[in-house]
C-alpha cells in the first residue's frame, strides 16, 4: 500500500482528536463546577477549546500529508479576500478581520 503510513498517522490524528474533545470537555465542566462560571460562558470556552483542537489536528494531518503551506496559504487568503468582499455591505467588521488576516498573513 503505497500511502500506509500516513493513513495509520491520520488514524492516530483522528484517535488523538476524539481524545482531546472528551478530555477537554471533563476538564471544562469540572473548572465550570468549580469556579460556578455561567452556563453560556462554558458554551464559549468550549466551543473556543475544539475550535483550537481542530485546528491543531487540522495542522497535524496536513503536515503528514505533505501539503504545500505556500499554495495553501494563498488559497486561504484567497477564500477570506472572497468573504471579505461578499459580506462587506452587509458586515464591515468581516471584511477587517480579513484584511487584517491577509496583510498578517502576507507580512
Amino acid at each position: 500500500m503505497k500511502y500506509q503510513t500516513e493513513l495509520i498517522s491520520t488514524v492516530i490524528a483522528l484517535i488523538t482528536l476524539l481524545l482531546l474533545v472528551q478530555i477537554t470537555k471533563r476538564l471544562v465542566k469540572r473548572f465550570v463546577r468549580k469556579k460556578a462560571i455561567d452556563p453560556n460562558r462554558k458554551k464559549i470556552i468550549l466551543n473556543l477549546n475544539y475550535l483550537l483542537i481542530y485546528v491543531l489536528v487540522g495542522i497535524a494531518i496536513a503536515i503528514i500529508w505533505g501539503v504545500n503551506f505556500k499554495a495553501f496559504g494563498l488559497f486561504i487568503a484567497s477564500v477570506l479576500t472572497v468573504l471579505g468582499i461578499g459580506f462587506f455591505a452587509q458586515w464591515s467588521i468581516l471584511s477587517n478581520i480579513t484584511a487584517g488576516l491577509i496583510l498578517y498573513i502576507n507580512s
